[in-house]
Parts: structure tokens; C-alpha cells; sequence
């Protein structure tokens, strides 16, 4: 989705949702959002709204969720499988109720920037 900006008229629902997780997992801007997501339990579904309430740099992020129709995107994150606990490897899952819509993506905590 070229950095969560108005939806292309020749993707799916599905594609658009893909670019915007992608963008979501790989921009530096949105690494407050991630930083929420892993400061939550894991195994704990935290709807994306709430991860990007009270970040400026999300905003596009919710408007890109609002423009899909989506009511709402979940996210919760997983030790990644056969990894040492805190290794900082995570499976990141995402789910959205309206359309059954869902997508896992391999994350490294690691590189998080500390603040």
C-alpha cells in the first residue's frame, strides 16, 4: 500500500490488509505500535486501534484500517517455535473479525530500538 496511503482500486481487501501489516512491521515511524504490541502478554489479542491510540505517527495506520472498512484489526504475538525463551524471535499474528481475514509474520524484537 506504499506506506499505509490511499488503497489501491486494483488490490483486494486482502492485499491492501497484507501491505498494511507489512507496513506496519517494517516502517521505523511505527515502532511505538510494535513496541505496544510486545509490552502486552503474549498470547494476548489487542485490537490495533488501541496500539495506535496516542501515537501521531500511527494515524495513517488507522486511517488506512478505516478507508479498508474494517471495523477493527487484532494483533498478538508468540515465542517463535523451537526458540530459547527471550531470544527475542516472535511469531506476530494478525486477525480481522470482519472479513476472516488473518496473517503471521516472523519478528525480531532484537532490533526494536530501545527508548
Amino acid at each position: 500500500m506504499n506506506d499505509v496511503n490511499v488503497p489501491g482500486a486494483h488490490q483486494t481487501l486482502e492485499e491492501q490488509l497484507e501491505d498494511l501489516v507489512a507496513d506496519l512491521l517494517s516502517f521505523k515511524k511505527y515502532q511505538g505500535v510494535v513496541q505496544r504490541l510486545f509490552a502486552e502478554a503474549k498470547g494476548t489479542w489487542v485490537s490495533a486501534k488501541a496500539l495506535c491510540s496516542g501515537n501521531p505517527s500511527a494515524e495513517t495506520l488507522r486511517d488506512g484500517l478505516a478507508q479498508l472498512g474494517e471495523d477493527d484489526l487484532f494483533a498478538t504475538w508468540l515465542d517463535y517455535p523451537d526458540t530459547p525463551e527471550g531470544a527475542g524471535h516472535a511469531l506476530v499474528v494478525f486477525f480481522s473479525p470482519a472479513s476472516y481475514w488473518s496473517k503471521a509474520a516472523f519478528y525480531n524484537r532484537s532490533a526494536l530500538v530501545k527508548e
